[in-house]
């Protein structure tokens, strides 16, 4: 009996335990999916699991269930030689049931995890037998006199342990497997010194309880994780030199690999490598360097040192060349491998991830090609482990990553269709597995659209009708088509509104000829098409963005109007200049149920910032209240609307309430731990404005103050700040104190003086625009000729002369316009000008008569 329970254990093992790491080499769902044909929406180790509990019919599984509840309830005589061999019968039992191959009445056919029942009894049958294991054990210790054989014990326990090894994680896996093994040591049934049998069962035990430890899920009140407990017990397996074999390492590696402990997978793999000087059988095989992959895969945190999508590089480049030194197919990369390391690259941040990925995929094509034209055949189950094949999903890797990484990059968009015809190329070869799939062609159509080419996108669109409209197993979906909506909204085409409608009247024609109701458009397809008839402004663009937002409201879930819908609206009156209209839209939003965003609020505002209404200022700021009762932290931009609408308003303390706002803004922002200090700048460049449209007689002071303000509260003033300095100094009221004038005179000249020697800041056209209105209100008329002339010459060395330069220039300096220019009178045609005097500013054709 023992040594059957033996045999049973090491095929039970073999067959479930072990063999089931080469499937957790990556977690990139989309090509892991494909290539193992996963089924959609079940997770790695659910897929696991059910890999694990082999499928016994339910009732087989539910009657042993029972059968083993009776006898555990009932008092047996622990000493009776009959008890202990009803226990390993019922553990072997049990082992059966798992470990046997799936049928048409299994539970792996009828999907157990969605039925709790199932579950439950295949969670609480592993709790069976762990207590059928620790009958055993009180078995033992009441006849410790008794010679019965110490392998039947062991052999039996083990078959427990490995239960724990292979069940469905929890925080009981590892503590189990743990108590255990620690009764088994316990009761010297594990001793040191034995025979070669009670040595293979010893090391099967502590391989068991290892495994079930890097399987559990961490307790939080623990002090050490899964992982660490398991390499403890490695290290006591070498200290006791029971030569722990490869499986075990690589079970160690696994554990932090999961966990996403790359340092502690690096040394482990370290520490292979060095003892495989000594026992060739440690060697390091594909299956342990790619459990390293996984470990760089799941890592979340930041990175010392080289990048992990460039240590993955190195390590598949190891597993080559000592392939090539081998020829060991053991040691050979295979197509998860690889995968692995392109969905690194593709996901990775880096300039060049999306040719980095593509390098390793055509290198895997290359691999793969010289396989096939190799001699050397391989078994089936070693293809399935070993096999270079590559599959849709590393091509899907490459695609999304240049599709992410170059959105707007016609090279891009060009690598993406020659990867597409590489792939078609590949499966008309023979290759079933690359064969381009919709979700190939729908990333093209996305490339296509953020490169402004929505003509190109359609024929791709028409092209994926071609092929998978009469393909019943093929789930085509309205997913395409919206991106294709979406791409004439972006683009600049006139007619984008009837081009995107004419897309959405062939989605509907082809769902009721083909039946398919996924083809209908939804909700994103219509605000889509509100975002075409935004982008086309024609006269009435608000009304009819208005009418597809009722037919929403009044439509099914599929098209019921959302938050992104109604934001889309407000948009429309906003930028109709319809504020009362925006806030109307706004309100039955709220009336739905909707919450507002602060786009929703932002639209609003600007629809009231922008209006000429003469309480468009009070509306402003009783929305920019709403929003933070509403629980919405406002962004600086709000405060920004505000305080200008408050500037263009006849409020008479609209200057004091402006600065209140700013006050109350900068008390937020400090409070604030989302919001980006350097994203406050506009709010004050905002109060400068208000400052400048006063008829404050200390305004250039004011606005100057607003840049020391800034200064003080960890910002950068930009181009704009400096610029509007300049403009108050140019706006003085026309009845100002002489000394307030001749002291903006001086502002004006250091701001220019500041920003013509700062290395971050330059004056730009507009800055000696300003400043040829500052040299206008000089009253002692040779310093002003002077000082025309040198912001002249400033501006020409510049290379800065503009359209608005030139005309202002003609109002301020009367006669000598034509002297500073080089012409005596007449025409005067800027393009005719010396070129260097505009080589950095807009020129445009422009004359100005005497």
């Amino acid at each position: 009996m023992a040594l059957r329970s033996l045999n049973l254990l090491r095929n039970f093992q073999t067959a479930t335990c072990f063999q089931r790491y080469p499937l957790k080499i990556s977690n990139s769902a989309t090509w892991l999916q494909t290539c193992a044909k996963i089924p959609t929406g079940v997770t790695r180790r659910k897929m696991e699991s059910r890999r694990t509990f082999a499928a016994a019919p339910l009732e087989q599984i539910e009657s042993l269930y029972q059968n083993c509840i009776t006898f555990l309830e009932q008092e047996q005589s622990l000493d009776s030689t009959k008890t202990t061999r009803e226990i390993t019968r019922m553990i072997e039992e049990w082992t059966k049931l798992w470990g046997k191959e799936s049928n048409s009445n299994s539970i792996k056919s009828r999907n157990y995890f969605g039925n709790e029942k199932e579950e439950k009894l295949l969670r609480n049958g592993v709790k069976v037998v762990d207590r059928l294991a620790h009958l055993l054990l009180n078995a033992r210790d009441a006849n410790v006199g008794n010679t019965r054989d110490r392998t039947h014990y062991v052999t039996s326990v083990n078959l427990a342990l490995s239960f724990w090894a292979k069940s469905p994680p929890s925080k009981l896996n590892g503590q189990r497997a743990q108590r255990l093994m620690d009764r088994l040591e316990g009761a010297e049934l594990l001793p040191e010194n034995s025979d070669r049998r009670l040595k293979e069962l010893r090391q099967i035990t502590y391989g068991a309880v290892i495994q079930a430890h890097c399987v559990s899920i961490d307790d939080a009140n623990e002090k050490l994780d899964g992982a660490t407990k398991a390499f403890q017990l490695l290290n006591k397996m070498e200290a006791k030199n029971m030569k722990p074999p490869l499986r075990i390492y690589n079970s160690c590696i696994h554990g932090f690999a999961v966990r996403g402990m790359i340092d502690e997978s690096e040394k482990l793999l370290e520490r292979l490598e060095e003892l495989s000087e000594v026992n060739e059988d440690l060697r390091p095989d594909v299956l342990t360097c790619s459990t390293v992959l996984n470990a760089y895969l799941k890592y979340r945190g930041k990175v010392q040192g080289k990048p992990l999508e460039k240590r993955a590089e190195d390590l598949l480049d190891r597993m080559m060349r000592r392939y090539e030194a081998t020829g060991d197919v053991q040691y050979r990369p295979n197509q998860y491998t690889f995968g692995t390391v392109i969905s690194m690259f593709g996901k990775s941040m880096t300039a060049s991830g999306a040719e980095d990925s593509d390098r390793i995929l055509q290198l895997l094509i290359s691999l793969y090609e010289k396989e096939k034209q190799s001699d050397e055949k391989m078994d089936e189950e070693d293809v399935e482990k070993f096999s270079l094949q590559p599959g849709v999903g590393h091509f899907v890797s490459v695609l999304l990553a240049y599709q992410k990484r170059r959105m707007n990059s016609p090279a891009a968009v060009q690598r993406i269709e020659e990867l597409l015809v590489q792939m078609d190329r590949i499966h008309q070869a023979g290759n079933d597995l690359v064969r381009p799939n919709y979700q190939c062609f729908v990333i093209y159509i996305d490339a296509l659209a953020k490169a402004g080419l929505p003509e190109k996108a359609e024929q791709v669109l028409s092209r994926i009708e071609a092929l998978f409209s009469e393909e019943k197993s093929f789930d085509l979906n309205n997913y395409g088509y919206n991106l294709v909506v979406d791409a004439w909204a972006r683009s600049r085409t006139p007619g984008r509104e009837m081009k995107a409608r004419a897309v959405i009247d062939r989605m509907e024609k082809l769902a009721t000829e083909t039946g398919n109701n996924t083809l209908l458009p939804d909700k994103l397809t219509y605000t889509c098409l509100v975002n075409a008839i935004i982008a086309d402004r024609k006269k009435g663009f608000e009304d009819r963005c208005a009418e597809i937002l009722s037919m929403m409201e009044t439509g099914n879930g599929r098209i019921k109007a959302d938050q992104i819908a109604y934001n889309s609206v407000v948009k429309a009156y906003s930028l109709a200049r319809k504020p009362e209209k925006a806030e109307l839209i706004f309100r039955k939003m709220e009336d739905a149920g909707i919450s507002p965003n602060f786009w929703c609020y932002n639209n609003v505002l600007n629809a009231y910032g922008k209006s000429q209404s003469k309480d468009s200022a009070q509306k402003t700021i009783e929305i920019l209240e709403k929003m933070e009762a509403g629980g919405i932290e406002p962004p600086p931009i709000s405060y920004a609307i505000c305080i200008d609408a408050l500037g263009r308003s006849e409020d008479p303390i609209r200057v004091r309430r402006a600065e209140e706002l700013v006050e109350r803004s900068i008390r937020k922002s400090k409070a604030s731990k989302h919001q980006s200090h350097e994203s406050a700048v506009p709010i004050f460049n905002a109060l400068q404005s208000v400052y400048i449209r006063s008829d404050e007689p200390n305004k250039a002071q004011k606005t100057l103050g607003v840049i020391k303000l800034m200064e003080e509260n960890g910002l950068t003033p930009d181009i704009a700040s400096y610029n509007s300095v300049l403009s108050a100094c140019s706006r003085l009221p026309p009845n100002i104190d002489e000394k307030l004038r001749r002291n903006a005179i001086e502002i004006a000249a250091k701001v220019v003086e500041f920003l013509r020697s700062d290395d971050s800041l330059s004056p730009d056209s507009q800055s000696y625009n300003s400043l040829l209105w500052v040299c206008n209100d000089i009253s002692d008329e040779n310093e002003k000729r002077q000082t025309i002339q040198a912001v002249f010459q400033m501006c020409c060395k510049d290379g800065l002369l503009s359209r608005h330069f030139l005309g202002t220039l003609k109002q301020v300096a009367g006669r000598q316009f034509f002297q500073l220019v080089g012409r005596d009178r007449g025409h005067v045609d800027i393009t005719e000008l010396d070129k260097s005097w505009s080589r950095n500013g807009q020129v445009t054709q422009n004359k100005y008569r005497k």
